[in-house]
């Protein structure tokens, strides 16, 4: 420094002093929140909530049959809307003798007139009787102007003429196009029926030396039958339709019966007509 300078005091410059860091540890810091506790289901201060409901029955679909053959084209025809035509077909489910005791087997088909009656190859002798066909009709050809539709059948009478024909009741024809009248093209295939307990029904009673029983229900057609009379068998064929008959040896007491299903199932319908055989006409058991 220049001595003959004056001397001028300099202003010292503050220093900053720096913040405090805040310790964690400090009991001054804001407490971190905990998590809410999770309610204890089983507590008894819980408050349960409501129980859900069954669902709606509608949300349950109906069930659908499964093909049991392969799809084949055929011929549409209408039948008939008359009640007394069903008595009089071929596979006997609705004759007078048939239904007197009651016709359980009637009910998913026939009743609601979901029923036809089908060509030779169908009818097969009586063997196509109580099969069960899924029918399309895809509005496509035909005789009549029609709409599209389908129908789940079930084989009830013989004499539609030709090949691969069904000639269905009004209820099922007008499901089918719409209309009740014309003759149609169709896809259709064989499915299982909606199941009624297998019923035998005796056409031909009070004989301990012959008998003649209608057989229904079940999922499909009948194919054989054997009675059992004191558990001696008798082999049983057909006479006609969905009936079969046999001779007996006069012997009376307990009677039971075992069909045979197209499908090769095999049902025992046992403990008939309490142990007092042979039974009058229209007697059933099932």
């Amino acid at each position: 420094p220049d001595p003959t300078s004056p001397t001028v005091a300099s202003t010292p410059v503050p220093t900053p002093s720096s913040s405090p860091t805040p310790d964690p540890t400090a009991s001054t810091t804001a407490p971190i929140p905990s998590p809410s506790p999770t309610p204890d289901p089983t507590s008894s201060s819980s408050t349960p909530g409501p129980v859900p409901g069954p669902l709606p029955t509608t949300l349950d679909p109906t069930p659908v049959p499964s093909p049991s053959g392969p799809v084949e084209n055929g011929e549409l025809t209408w039948w008939t809307d008359s009640l007394s035509a069903v008595e009089g077909s071929s596979c006997e489910y609705s004759k007078t003798a048939s239904i007197a005791q009651g016709s359980s087997w009637a009910t998913p088909y026939v009743d609601p007139g979901f029923h036809c009656a089908v060509s030779d190859d169908l009818y097969d002798g009586g063997a196509g009787c109580g099969k069960c066909y899924h029918l399309v009709y895809d509005g496509v050809g035909g005789t009549n102007p029609a709409t599209a539709g389908d129908a789940y059948v079930q084989v009830t009478n013989s004499g539609a003429g030709g090949t691969k024909h069904f000639d269905c009741f009004d209820d099922a024809f007008v499901a089918l196009t719409g209309i009740s009248t014309g003759i149609f093209p169709l896809s259709y295939y064989e499915v299982p029926c909606t199941y009624a307990a297998p019923t035998v029904v005796v056409l031909d009673g009070n004989n301990a030396y012959y008998v003649k029983v209608l057989v229904a229900g079940g999922e499909t057609s009948v194919s054989a039958v054997t009675m059992y009379v004191n558990n001696i068998p008798y082999i049983m064929n057909r006479v006609s339709g969905a009936t079969f008959s046999t001779s007996l040896s006069g012997l009376t007491g307990s009677a039971k019966f075992e069909v045979t299903f197209s499908d090769g199932l095999t049902e025992m319908i046992d403990d008939c007509f309490s142990g007092q055989w042979p039974v009058a006409t229209s007697s059933q058991c099932q």
